[in-house]
C-alpha cells in the first residue's frame, strides 16, 4: 500500500521547483516524486476529462514508483480529488497547497521566457483567479505554504518536515484481527468498553468496517460504519461513529480517519458516504467539513426509537 501526496499550485508559484529540489537532494527517499507532466500530457486536460486524466496519472505513478510512496506536483483542487476513484494500492492521500501573492505571481510569470507563452495578461489573470479559488478551499488542505518572500530550500524543508512528521506520528488502517487487543486500551468520550470477541464478530461481517488511527502501536482514534444496499442495487456507506482520544483531539487525526473511510467506501463501490451529527458540535462539524463533507440536510429531524438503555 502506498501513500499519495498532492502538492498543488498554479503555474509560476514554484511547485515544480520545490519538487525538483526535494528529489535532487534526496529529502524523501521513500517517495517517488513526479510532476503531473511526467505522467500525462497536460494538453489533454480539460474540465470534462480531469477525472480520467488524474486516474490514469495515478495508475502510471503506481507502476513507476515501484516500492515507494508517491508525490505528484499538480494544480488539482481537493474537490476534484474526491471524485477520483483511487486505486486499491493507495491507502491514503494528503493535499498540500503552495501559493504566493498576486503581485509576486504576476511578476514571476512576466519574467519567464516568451517561449513558455505564460506572460500574457489573460493567462496571468487566469492563474491568479484559479489560485484565489484554491485559497477559498484552504480548509481542505492539510498544509498551506506561502512562498511569496521565501526561497525554494525553505519551502521544500517545510513540506518534507510536514510529511515526515505525519509518517512518524500516525498510521490509518482498517481494523483487523491483530489490532483487536489494542482496542482494549482505547478510551472514547463515552468510556466504551470493548471486547475482543465482539469486535471480531463485528469485522467478520463483510458489510461492517472499522478504521483506526495508530501512533507508536497505540490506537488513538477509532471509527466504524456499515455498507447499506438500497433496493435499486446502489450502495451507501453510513459512518456511525468516530472518536479520537481526548489528548489527541484537534490535531487533524479525525479528518485523517474520515478521509480513510471515504476511500474505503469508494473502493467498496458506494456512491456516497454520510454521517449524522449535531449542529452544536462545532468542532466535529469543522472536522467533517475539512475532510470534504457537505451539510445537505438543514431541515431534517432525527427520530430515535430506543429499546434498551
Amino acid at each position: 500500500m502506498k501513500k499519495l501526496i498532492f502538492i498543488s499550485a498554479v503555474s509560476g508559484v514554484g511547485k515544480s521547483t520545490a519538487c525538483e529540489y526535494i528529489r535532487n537532494n534526496n529529502l524523501l527517499n521513500d517517495y517517488a516524486i513526479f510532476d503531473i507532466d511526467d505522467l500525462e500530457n497536460i494538453n489533454q486536460y480539460n474540465e470534462g476529462t480531469y477525472k480520467v486524466f488524474y486516474e490514469n496519472a495515478i495508475k502510471k505513478a503506481i507502476i513507476l514508483s515501484k516500492n515507494k510512496n508517491i508525490v505528484i506536483g499538480s494544480c488539482i483542487n481537493p474537490n476534484d480529488i474526491k471524485q477520483i476513484n483511487m486505486p486499491n494500492e493507495i491507502e491514503s492521500y494528503i493535499n498540500i497547497l503552495i501559493t504566493c501573492s498576486d503581485d509576486e505571481l504576476r511578476k514571476r510569470l512576466k519574467a519567464r521566457d516568451e517561449s513558455r507563452q505564460c506572460g500574457s495578461d489573460e493567462y496571468i489573470d487566469g492563474q491568479i483567479n484559479y489560485q484565489n479559488f484554491l485559497l477559498k478551499n484552504i480548509k481542505l488542505y492539510q498544509l498551506h505554504v506561502d512562498n511569496t518572500n521565501d526561497i525554494v530550500e525553505n519551502i521544500a524543508r517545510k513540506i518534507v518536515d510536514f510529511i515526515k512528521q505525519g509518517e512518524q506520528l500516525m498510521e490509518y488502517k482498517q481494523l483487523e484481527k491483530q489490532d483487536l487487543e489494542l482496542m482494549l486500551d482505547f478510551v472514547d468520550d463515552e468510556n466504551t468498553k470493548y471486547n475482543v470477541d465482539v469486535l471480531q464478530n463485528f469485522i467478520d461481517n463483510k458489510n461492517n468496517a472499522g478504521f483506526i488511527a495508530k501512533k507508536n502501536n497505540k490506537i488513538i482514534g477509532f471509527a466504524f460504519g456499515y455498507i447499506l444496499e438500497k433496493p435499486d442495487g446502489r450502495k451507501v456507506f453510513y459512518l456511525d461513529a468516530i472518536d479520537v482520544m481526548p489528548e489527541y483531539q484537534s490535531k487533524g487525526y479525525g479528518t485523517g480517519l474520515i478521509s480513510f473511510a471515504c476511500e474505503y467506501a469508494k473502493r467498496s463501490d458506494c456512491y456516497k458516504m454520510y454521517l449524522i451529527t449535531n449542529k452544536s458540535n462545532i468542532s466535529a462539524c469543522k472536522c467533517y467539513e475539512k475532510a470534504g463533507g457537505i451539510n445537505k440536510a438543514d431541515d431534517e429531524i432525527i427520530y430515535v426509537y430506543e429499546f434498551r438503555k
